[in-house]
């Protein structure tokens, strides 16, 4: 049985990812007023979507997806770069992306399939350039997505741009580090 995250927090990130697994948009929008919080757990999470939907049906249909996404990809940010990243003590990819890029919501649902593929072999974590500057600055990405492996805090492969075969491709450059 999968650990559950104790703490997540739902994002647009994550938004767009179900929107591409084929929740309905509509259901989506109900989501939206929930972007951001911080839940204390499966339980806050569920009971407090319960009362924004009123249908245990739908609630139902969210818990695989969203707890699916919470489990696999991370999300790092500026501040934690140092010590969720560099300071891992296994490979890391990074997938840096932007709410209103397009090849990054497409490229989503590969990152997660990667990181359920990878899970506690390889850390697969997401940054957002626009909320997270410094980082993306630091490793020169002037475009996104850009995906950047990193083994023992150091940058050993890179690849800009979906990937033909995109699954293949990212599990050859994790693959090379295990």
């Amino acid at each position: 049985m999968k650990q559950f995250v104790a703490n997540f927090k739902i994002t647009e990130m994550a938004l767009q990812g179900l929107g591409l697994v084929g929740v309905p948009t509509v259901v989506l929008e109900i989501l939206r007023p929930m972007l951001n919080h911080q839940f204390k757990g499966e339980e806050q999470f569920l009971a407090q979507l319960k009362t924004q939907i009123g249908d245990e049906q739908i609630v139902s249909m969210f818990k695989s997806p969203i707890l699916k996404y919470a489990e696999w990809v991370a999300e790092v940010t500026d501040s934690d770069w140092e010590t969720q990243v560099l300071g891992s003590d296994r490979p890391v990819l990074v997938d840096f992306w932007a709410a209103w890029c397009g090849p990054c919501r497409m490229l989503a649902p590969t990152i997660e399939q990667v990181a359920e593929k990878y899970q506690g072999k390889a850390k697969i974590v997401k940054l957002n350039v626009d909320e997270n500057p410094d980082s993306p600055g630091q490793y020169g990405i002037r475009g996104i997505p850009t995906l950047i492996l990193f083994n023992r805090g150091q940058e050993v492969d890179r690849h800009v741009g979906v990937p033909p075969n995109a699954l293949a491709t990212i599990s050859q450059m994790i693959e090379k580090q295990l």
